[in-house]
């Protein structure tokens, strides 16, 4: 693992033991088993840092329509990745 990378696996260690919740959400080639571009190793370092599986939302590749505001760029993201994150960011309400 990269230098740099065992820095961010430290740091993250350290905000989770103070009680921070970190979600990762791994986008792109390198996370999808599909691709030829596939990174098992990436995909463990990118664990680490979320602390879990619970934590870690694996997008892949996905279709993007981006709509350009002169500098500001926005992301349509398919209703199933955002439905993924919300229910791994939000507890259910019982």
């Amino acid at each position: 693992m990269p230098i740099i990378m065992l820095m961010i696996v430290f740091q993250s260690r350290i905000a989770r033991k103070e009680g921070i919740r970190i979600i990762y959400i791994a986008v792109g080639e390198y996370v999808d088993p599909s691709n030829r571009w596939y990174e098992p190793s990436f995909m463990e370092e990118c664990r680490q840092m979320a602390g879990s599986d619970e934590n870690l939302i694996k997008v892949g590749l996905f279709e993007v329509s981006v709509v350009s505001y002169s500098w500001l760029f926005l992301l349509r993201l398919d209703m199933s990745i955002m439905d993924n994150v919300v229910k791994t960011m939000c507890d259910p309400i019982v």
